[in-house]
């Protein structure tokens, strides 16, 4: 199981991106055409989505994942 700390920074921005508009990853894996699993890992921060699910994950729900990434290594490298 994993631990809160041990979250990266951008699957929280994108846990609260799907929070504040309702949607679950069911509903995300639906819209993409990405597996349950993939968008359940990304949530959980346990794998990091590529090129194509970002653009998957923007087209479909409108959520910039390309740039949460971007952000929370800029973060990380500035500490």
């Amino acid at each position: 199981m994993v631990e809160e700390l041990d979250i990266p920074q951008w699957s929280m921005d994108f846990r609260i991106f799907l929070a504040r508009t309702g949607l679950n990853v069911k509903k995300v894996s639906e819209i993409t055409g990405l597996s349950y699993s993939t968008v359940n890992n990304f949530t959980l921060g346990t794998k990091r989505p590529g090129i194509k699910s970002c653009d998957k994950i923007k087209n479909g729900i409108g959520f910039d994942m390309l740039e949460a990434l971007y952000l929370s290594d800029k973060k990380e490298r500035e500490k």
